[in-house]
């Protein structure tokens, strides 16, 4: 958000919109960043409670080149979708990582601005949510990349900035807005149905709302980043409990960032500072950790976003590292969708590690 924020709050919009259909089929309006696509697999052994374990690990460079990915949601078959706000699309993946679709919208903004995807979300149809922060408004689209609808976002500020949504079972739309510190609740139409929140750190009130997640009961879980915490209410906003505090100890956070629900209940927190998942039982309770700084398969560089699949499987979006990554229920590295750098095409920044790959946290010239 840091990196993100402070950009977009300006007005005037024209919009074009395009599609890009696998690959070498380009629809008018549209533009892609295309890269060959190509997989390769290596085994991994790690130490465990003084035994071996081996992995076989699959690293999938899909056709598409990432600029700034900051959303991941997964369909209920198995599809996944990354929003990219440099490169203002949808990369639509198969469940192997096969990128099937692109779905872009481009807009002009006055005064130089950028327009910005941030979040995405699915419905039980299939219809694909994206949240654009520098515009403050949600866009639907269909399976196929159509774009459906739209709506404004309501603020009382000069300009909303709607960071992630998250839908209950009858298709109502929770979006967190990060620069009025409240939750928005909207109907499938786009109806402002409540709000809730304010500035501060007691029941009920943020310091920065940013993921948000919704379970099969219909309660809403926020991650307030800045106050460390992962805050659950109820389906029309009455605090029901919150978990975490500042740490790096299990049970602690440190900018939780994205939030996912399993069938279950259970809580899975992509934790940006200390480059980790964690879960937690439907009471709070810290169940397990998996990850740590790092480049390799199972490491992250400021995990951003995570979505689950049916199967309970975890798609974790590595950020910094430019990849998503599939892990099992348990943990287990089952593939990494890797992207490569251009250097014609991109900005690249490193952090203190020399071995790092090169960051995408600017949005490349020309993108």
């Amino acid at each position: 958000m840091d990196r993100c924020r402070a950009a977009f709050l300006l007005t005037a919009v024209v919009v074009s919109l395009g599609i890009v259909n696998g690959p070498g089929r380009v629809l008018a309006g549209a533009r892609t960043n295309a890269l060959p696509a190509a997989t390769t697999c290596k085994t991994v052994t790690k130490k465990v409670n003084g035994k071996k374990t081996t992995t076989k690990v699959c690293t999938t460079t899909p056709d598409h080149l990432f600029g700034l990915a900051t959303g991941i949601a997964v369909d209920s078959k198995g599809n996944v979708y990354v929003s990219d706000s440099c490169r203002e699309d949808i990369v639509k993946l198969s469940p192997m990582g096969k990128r099937l679709a692109i779905i872009q919208e481009r807009s002009v903004i006055a005064y130089g601005g950028r327009d910005t995807f941030m979040d995405v979300a699915t419905d039980a149809r299939g219809n694909v949510y994206v949240t654009e922060a520098s515009v403050g408004r949600v866009v639907k689209f269909s399976s196929a990349g159509k774009m459906i609808s739209q709506f404004v976002v309501e603020s009382s500020y000069f300009n909303s900035f709607p960071w992630s949504l998250a839908l209950n079972a009858q298709g109502d739309i929770y979006i967190t807005e990060t620069n009025v510190d409240w939750v928005g609740e909207y109907s499938p139409k786009g109806k402002l149905l409540g709000k809730w929140g304010a500035h501060g750190t007691g029941p009920g009130k943020f310091l920065s709302p940013e993921g948000i997640a919704v379970d099969a009961r219909g309660n809403v879980y926020v991650a307030d980043e800045l106050a460390n915490r992962v805050k659950k209410f109820t389906a029309s906003g009455k605090p029901l409990m919150h978990f975490g505090g500042f740490g790096f100890q299990q049970g602690r956070l440190y900018a939780p960032r994205a939030v996912a629900v399993d069938s279950d209940g259970n809580v899975f927190v992509a934790e940006r500072l200390n480059n980790r998942i964690q879960k937690f039982s439907p009471a709070g309770q810290s169940l397990a950790v998996w990850g740590s700084f790092g480049h390799n398969p199972g490491q992250f560089d400021e995990p951003d976003g995570i979505a689950l699949d049916s199967s309970g499987n975890m798609y974790v979006l590595d950020s910094n590292n430019r990849r998503v990554q599939k892990l099992s229920p348990r943990g287990k590295v089952l593939a990494v969708w890797q992207t490569v750098s251009s250097r014609s095409t991109q900005t690249t920044e490193r952090s203190g590690d020399p071995n790092a790959p090169p960051h995408a946290a600017l949005c490349p010239i020309g993108s």
